[in-house]
């Protein structure tokens, strides 16, 4: 009981690792590029490295997981994962950084794959709620990152402290992880090449890729450009500026803990009909000529109806691949860290080069696109789709995953 305890806690909590370091990035910074004499400007290299890095490693990593199996890639990619932080916290210089931040981009998105994949494996039946647990721990790193991150230049503590304590338990985390019980090996074939593009050709699978890089590239650019909207558009100072940003994120987390509960009892293709009901309901409200309080009460709104799509989204590919969840998720992430690379720094070309509010257009743009292919998806398998590769035929009446 204990080991299998093990491996569904053990992502839980590298979630909460990967939130909390994702959340430090932006407001140490500028501390960061002090120290190291260079730029804040020239320092904004380190979120494309970051992301490139995970970019690059998490659809190799989710396959490699598929092939020779998920422990042991878990257990080596948490121990790179905790030596990227040690790297980043020890830096003698910039172009180390540089290279501790894609390695940790790489190791982190790789976990963000296989933990979503590991919960899957081990608990089917709840695999959505499962998911959204995963997310509420992400929500919490964040949150609590962003909560402390004001207090350490007061308290004359280094940037550096955060990243060796994330470090420290990433490495601890990696030891615990040995003891795990080992994913189950469902009875099909070991994946390889020609089966891995069968998976990636699979209409259902390509929609929602589509769909989570259109969700993250607006999830993302809403919750750093609302900030930046604050600030150039209402004139708000940075206390404002990072408390808009708390918000969202709080938001979120509450969201995911409720959709987490409604999933036992609702269809994840039903609930996730209403959180993108809810996300174009919130950029009504942030088109509402309300001033600083509609967009203050379009962030909130947007930061509960978000919550929920990303487990959901994830969770309907899994469901679909359960003998290659690790390929399947893997795919998925990568479409969210490719959405997430590119909408928000368009987004951040219309904020800084035309007027403010014209980031709202192009983020409300992504939001209709993501209902659109999230409609054709759900016609497609209501047409009847073909079974999922590797799928084990599902008893008459029997109820969906929750």
């Amino acid at each position: 009981m204990l080991p299998r305890r093990i491996a569904i806690l053990a992502p839980i909590l590298t979630a909460l690792i990967f939130g909390a370091g994702g959340g430090l990035l932006g407001p140490l910074r500028p501390a960061l590029a002090a120290e190291l004499r260079v730029s804040v400007a020239d320092s904004s290299i380190l979120f494309s490295l970051f992301f490139t890095g995970a970019l690059l490693a998490t659809t190799a990593g989710g396959y490699l997981a598929d092939r020779f199996g998920k422990k042991l890639l878990f257990a080596l990619t948490l121990a790179l994962f905790a030596g990227g932080f040690l790297l980043f916290a020890l830096a003698p210089s910039f172009p180390v950084v540089c290279l501790a931040s894609f390695l940790i981009g790489a190791t982190g998105g790789t976990l963000e794959g296989l933990c979503s994949a590991i919960i899957a494996d081990m608990d089917p039946a709840h695999v959505n709620r499962n998911m959204n647990l995963l997310q509420v721990a992400f929500s919490a790193g964040a949150v609590g990152a962003l909560s402390l991150v004001g207090w350490l230049p007061a308290a004359g503590v280094s940037w550096r402290v955060p990243y060796l304590a994330l470090g420290g338990a990433a490495a601890l985390l990696c030891v615990s992880s040995l003891f795990m019980a080992r994913p189950p090996i469902h009875p099909a074939e070991r994946m390889h090449l020609a089966l891995a593009r069968r998976v990636f050709s699979d209409p259902a699978v390509a929609l929602l890729a589509v769909a989570i890089a259109l969700y993250v590239g607006a999830e993302m650019s809403l919750a750093w450009l609302a900030s930046r909207m604050l600030e150039l558009q209402f004139h708000a100072g940075a206390d404002a500026a990072a408390r808009i940003a708390l918000l969202f994120w709080l938001t979120m987390g509450v969201g995911r803990v409720i959709i987490g509960v409604l999933a036992h009892r609702v269809p994840g293709y039903t609930l996730l009909r209403w959180l993108v009901g809810g996300g174009l309901l919130a950029y009504g409200v942030l088109f509402l000529p309300l001033g600083a309080a509609g967009l203050w009460l379009g962030v909130g709104l947007a930061g509960f109806a978000f919550s929920g799509i990303w487990p959901l989204l994830v969770g309907l590919g899994a469901c679909r691949y359960p003998a290659y969840t690790g390929t399947v998720v893997a795919l998925l992430v990568s479409s969210g860290t490719a959405g997430g690379l590119i909408f928000p720094a368009l987004g951040g070309y219309f904020l800084e080069s035309r007027p403010a509010w014209n980031i709202l257009l192009l983020m409300a743009v992504l939001f209709v696109l993501l209902a659109g292919v999230l409609a054709r998806y759900g016609r497609h398998e209501t047409r009847g789709a073909p079974p999922a590769i590797g799928a084990p035929p599902a008893p008459a009446g029997a109820p969906p995953p929750a």
